[in-house]
């Protein structure tokens, strides 16, 4: 039986706060994914992992059905160690796409050879000793390095070299009225995969109400280029795809409206087109209806912007068709993202009204 009141459906916030203190930049996901896979256990037909790295869960096996693949990716970004200086001062290039202006006093840990982590602090010259030209320029990545306590290189001898990963230090808290507001690392994309272990738990107790067999895509190396998530639609090749994400909400009050991406507090948004995707139109407009029928919050991504695994995935296996439901987030790519509880939770009931519909699309 299909899903009657989809508001009752509410999403545990246990399972998203533990994946977003998770460290795992890209091309180091092992810790999100010892997570996912312990969360997943007793609620799949098959749980299997390719050799990049991807998390594949099944759901059904129905011949009779089409099948809905979903994707969210495990990691985020962080940093890789290249050098240490005389000074013990800790050289560094970042994995993924992170703007300079958001480094500079961050504190971070750093993933040790001997398999600890430590804390450091991203930092450069102090302002006391900056020219005139120089306090008004934006610093480059070459002016920073990570402070972790060092006074000489020979202190991180056998701790740290140059291949070592790091994050932004773990953070999870709710804030604002009535605590409806996330402020947490790696919100991109620990919500859609929070959403996907909440999609596996559901419908392991209500399969009838199922559309489709579901495979749930948990992928690596989305903030590299997306290749975990062309290796995993090609393996599976799906009829549907549906990438669970977070975008960039922009919507403060410095950012003119025609910039604004979406708002938090009003559904996930639904994307028409990025930088690397033109969405299926029909797909776009069932996911809104479908959110109206349902009385699920759901908003029109404004502004054309980024990309996500739908890049890959829309062309992988002879042509899926392809729709991304994002996450507003405000400081994206940034040491704490903001996200709203409402969003979490519409995009986790429609992703439901979906896996309970999908046949009317087509």
């Amino acid at each position: 039986m299909k899903t009657s009141d989809y508001s009752a459906l509410m999403p545990d916030y246990g399972i998203f706060r533990e994946l977003c203190l998770a460290c795992g930049p890209s091309g180091f996901e092992d810790e999100p994914d010892a997570i996912i896979n312990k969360a997943l256990s007793g609620f799949c037909d098959r749980v299997e992992q390719d050799p990049l790295g991807n998390t594949l869960a099944y759901i059904g096996n129905d011949p009779g059905k089409k099948t809905l693949m979903l994707f969210a990716h495990k990691d985020e970004v962080g940093f890789l160690v290249t050098g240490i200086t005389p000074e013990g001062l800790v050289r560094f290039e970042n994995i993924g796409g992170i703007d300079v202006s958001v480094l500079c006093g961050r504190r971070v840990v750093l993933d040790t050879l001997d398999g600890r982590r430590i804390p450091g602090i991203i930092s450069m010259r102090p302002v006391h000793v900056l020219s005139r030209d120089e306090r008004n320029k934006m610093p480059s990545h070459d002016d920073l390095y990570i402070d972790v306590g060092a006074t000489d290189r020979a202190q991180l001898d056998g701790i740290l070299a140059a291949g070592c990963p790091g994050t932004f230090s773990p953070s999870f808290s709710f804030f604002g009225e009535d605590g409806r507001m996330l402020a947490a690392k790696a919100i991109d994309d620990r919500l859609g995969c929070a959403v996907l272990l909440e999609l596996a738990r559901h419908f392991s107790e209500n399969r009838d109400a199922l559309d489709a067999n579901l495979v749930l895509a948990f992928t690596v190396r989305e903030e590299i280029g997306v290749s975990g998530a062309n290796t995993a639609a090609h393996r599976v090749s799906p009829d549907f795809a549906l990438v669970l994400e977070s975008t960039a909400a922009s919507d403060l009050a410095s950012v003119p409206e025609r910039f604004r991406v979406a708002r938090t507090g009003e559904g996930g948004a639904v994307s028409f087109m990025d930088r690397s995707t033109v969405y299926d139109r029909d797909f776009v407009r069932f996911a809104l209806e479908l959110a109206a029928e349902k009385g699920i919050r759901a908003q029109l991504k404004k502004f054309v912007s980024g990309g996500n695994d739908a890049g890959a995935v829309h062309r992988a296996a002879g042509g899926i068709r392809t729709l991304a439901l994002s996450a507003p987030s405000r400081y994206i790519h940034s040491a704490v993202c903001v996200a709203h509880r409402e969003d979490y939770e519409a995009i986790f009931r429609l992703s439901c009204a979906i896996a309970e519909n999908i046949s009317r699309l087509g």
